[in-house]
């Protein structure tokens, strides 16, 4: 499936520049609680980018046009606006048009088995087929990870899930 939409929730400072690159949607949007600190219009010519919480913008795009994939780098593991697992995914679930994907990501001291396993569950609770990557060498997250630069082989595996609408 061509992606012609793709959003990326919470890049601040780092989008996944590389893996957006080698996808080339037609439309890119960026969302962030808080102001840019990267030049989105000269990475992504037309890009667009909303300082403001994903739930606000999940819920005002679920009005709009459907989102062919959805990144969510490092996002999920901190609490915000009361963003929860089931409250993102219930937006997301609405905004990805059938057969969109849904790219979750972490890369954090908290990217344990046990945590990835929970996130599995969570997406094949919501009706998304997915499919699981754990960090487990180098070239692993290479091919695996929109941010393979962002794994640091801690103590701790991060892990990518890839989560396909029905």
């Amino acid at each position: 499936m061509a992606i012609q939409k793709l959003v990326e929730l919470g890049p601040s400072v780092f989008p996944s520049t590389d893996y957006i690159l080698k996808v080339n949607p037609s439309i890119v949007v960026f969302v962030a609680p808080e102001r840019a600190r990267f030049d989105y219009q000269m990475m992504f010519p037309g890009s667009s980018y909303y300082e403001m919480g994903f739930l606000a913008y999940l819920s005002k795009q679920g009005e709009l046009d459907s989102v062919d994939e959805l990144l969510c780098v490092n996002v999920l593991n901190s609490a915000r606006e009361g963003l929860t697992l089931n409250s993102f995914l219930r937006g997301a679930t609405q905004i990805l048009s059938r057969g969109g994907v849904l790219r979750l990501e972490n890369t954090t001291d908290q990217a344990t088995k046990r945590y990835a396993d929970s996130y599995v569950q969570a997406c094949e609770t919501e009706g998304f087929a997915v499919t699981l990557h754990m960090a487990q060498d180098r070239e692993q997250v290479k091919r695996n990870f929109v941010q393979p630069n962002l794994w640091h082989n801690s103590k701790n595996d991060g892990f990518s899930i890839v989560a396909t609408k029905k």
